[in-house]
């Protein structure tokens, strides 16, 4: 059984209520800190030019939490809400944890 089942009608409103199109940029572009390529960069740029030790222990503690976020996601298997309520696509993948939470 799905959680989300429970979660539509939360979802529904806030979607209708809260949502404002003048954020939906925003939104979208912090979503972008979260994708893979803007970590890895994000990673890369700090290894370069701040504390090399550090940014290397940010590294692993990265990929780690990648990892742990494929196995929960695979172990838990939550579907993602209804198409209507995306603000860009999204591929088939499980919906929880949040990958771009967890970065």
């Amino acid at each position: 059984p799905s959680l989300l089942d429970s979660g539509i009608p939360t979802i529904d409103w806030i979607a209708t209520h809260l949502r404002v199109s003048w954020l939906t940029p925003l939104i979208l572009a912090i979503s972008d800190l979260g994708k893979e390529g803007q970590v890895i960069f994000t990673v890369a740029l700090a290894y370069w030019l701040w504390n090399k030790r550090y940014t290397t222990y940010l590294g692993y503690a990265m990929f780690t939490a990648l990892l742990l976020n494929l196995l929960i996601k695979g172990w838990v298997m939550e579907c993602r809400p209804p198409q209507t309520y995306w603000l860009e696509m999204v591929h088939n993948s499980f919906s929880f944890p949040s990958g771009h939470t967890q970065v």
